[in-house]
């Protein structure tokens, strides 16, 4: 099965308007995506600079697409992207 990783960086030392709004509906938006069955895992990093999200069943490009309709976005500093084959 395939795995796409999208890792966020994103420096949080920098005041971000209308934070607590904008996570809220970044956790809406990335909810939907784990009903949906898009999103498999969300792991904050330990440095509180970003996440890393592991998205099954959808493909590099379509992540691509999806990553810029998260609120907070605008305020990324960095998103790579890499596909895996799961194994076991």
């Amino acid at each position: 099965m395939n795995r796409v990783f999208a890792d966020i960086s994103m420096d949080l030392n920098n005041p971000i308007p209308n934070m607590e709004q904008l996570l809220k509906e970044e956790h809406e938006v990335a909810g939907k995506w784990k009903t949906d069955g898009k999103l498999e895992h969300l792991f904050a990093k330990e440095n509180a600079n970003g996440v890393i999200l592991v998205f099954k069943e959808v493909d590099i490009e379509t992540v691509k697409q999806m990553i810029p309709t998260l609120p907070l976005y605008p305020y990324f500093d960095a998103v790579d992207y890499a596909a895996y084959n799961k194994m076991y």
